[in-house]
């Protein structure tokens, strides 16, 4: 139906509900049958044996199958078990009570046999580094000390929680005469 602005809608005729009518029983006609031996406890009991009887026992035999309980993403076993996050036992150095982020490089010494790097805090205290120095808060340790940069390994945690080693490279800081 369409409208204008000034019609009125018509009245719709709805039809009428149809009335059923007939008998209504408070049981279905299949209960009202009542068998002649129910009545009677003892045969209740009997026939109540019967049924278990009859009734077969299984048994859910879970080997082989999915636990239901057991989460359906499973992680990968952990590689780094070896990798431990503790603090070592033995007395820090001041190098390790610092975070990586503070130390700048300011000179690389390049000898016939070893090399050194002289690292520096960033209130200006300088430190002799070599290989294998302990350097930072994630136990981080020097690897290598190439001829403008050295190369920190640290582990870090990941967004799981598990241990990753880190490799990260502090390049040498040029300063720049001012004449």
């Amino acid at each position: 139906m369409i409208f204008a602005c000034d019609d009125k809608p018509r009245a719709e005729k709805k039809p009428a509900p149809s009335v059923i009518s007939g008998k209504i029983t408070s049981q279905p006609s299949s209960q009202n049958k009542v068998k002649k031996n129910t009545l009677n406890p003892k045969n209740n009991i009997q026939i109540l044996k019967q049924k278990k009887d009859k009734q077969k026992v299984v048994k859910y035999d879970y080997q082989g199958k999915i636990d239901p309980f057991e989460s359906l993403i499973q992680e990968k076993p952990e590689e780094n078990r070896s990798l431990v996050i503790e603090r070592p036992k033995r007395i820090l150095t001041p190098l390790e009570k610092i975070g990586v982020n503070q130390i700048r490089l300011v000179a690389v010494i390049i000898m016939k046999n070893r090399r050194i790097a002289m690292v520096e805090e960033a209130n200006g205290k300088g430190y002799e580094v070599g290989i294998g120095t302990y350097i930072g808060k994630n136990q981080g340790k020097v690897s290598e000390i190439k001829d403008s940069s050295i190369v920190i390994k640290e582990l870090v945690k990941d967004y799981k929680g598990r241990l990753k080693e880190h490799v990260l490279e502090i390049k040498l800081n040029k300063i720049e005469d001012k004449e």
